[in-house]
């Protein structure tokens, strides 16, 4: 089962470069070999220093306290920001390599956020680029049972290949907006170049009309 997952998520990662689609075949996995299992991804953005679910794997994970119902946003650093993923998230930007939780009984961990109130175990793994850089958290949540080795080894490649992936989907976005700069910068230079010998014909006329009128007017008109 482990293998096959395994083969299953790597071809899902080689196959497809829209981050929404790998991320929802990774979950799929996922769910189908952790059962009774909430999972999600949580994004990493730099610019707050936040953790923000990713919105397509929230099919795969609902918050049944109604203290954080509409939490969506997890700073990293803030007060109301200590959870286990958080604390993995500031760990890995330490480290700048894959980091991992495994807290068998939340009730023991002064860091677990109550999302769920059901939540036994949560086993939290850090997703990283290439060069270091955290990209989010893969956070996985159990009823009933802790995580074993074997369950911590497989989350943790899943974790990689997500990395991966949301790496190159984000190198894909820069290449393409790149692009659409380039082509936009050409388009405007090309109208400015236009505009810009409009205007050069528009003064050298002005300049003729002015040596040859004289009315007060039209002179006027011609400046």
């Amino acid at each position: 089962g482990l293998l096959q997952a395994a083969n299953s998520i790597s071809e899902t990662v080689g196959a497809e470069l829209n981050i929404e689609e790998v991320m929802a075949g990774i979950m799929n996995e996922l769910k189908i070999l952790f059962r009774s299992t909430s999972l999600c991804v949580l994004l990493y953005d730099e610019d707050e220093n936040a953790l923000k679910f990713a919105p397509r794997t929230l099919k795969y994970y609902e918050i049944s306290n109604p203290e954080f119902q509409n939490v969506r946003v997890f700073p990293v650093d803030g007060r109301s920001g200590g959870s286990i993923a958080c604390k993995v998230a500031k760990t890995a930007l330490f480290t700048r390599r894959l980091e991992y939780f495994h807290i068998p009984n939340v009730k023991d961990d002064p860091d677990y956020l109550p999302l769920n109130l059901k939540t036994i175990s949560e086993l939290c793994v850090s997703l990283m680029g290439r060069r270091g850089d955290l990209l989010g958290v893969l956070a996985l949540e159990r009823e009933k049972r802790a995580f074993d080795n074997d369950d911590i080894a497989f989350v943790k490649m899943a974790a990689q290949q997500l990395g991966q992936a949301i790496e190159r989907a984000q190198q894909s976005d820069q290449l393409a907006f790149k692009s659409t700069v380039a082509t936009m910068t050409a388009w405007a230079s090309d109208i400015a170049h236009d505009i810009n010998s409009e205007i050069g014909l528009i003064r050298g006329r002005a300049y003729l009309l002015k040596q040859v009128i004289s009315d007060p007017q039209a002179v006027r008109y011609v400046n």
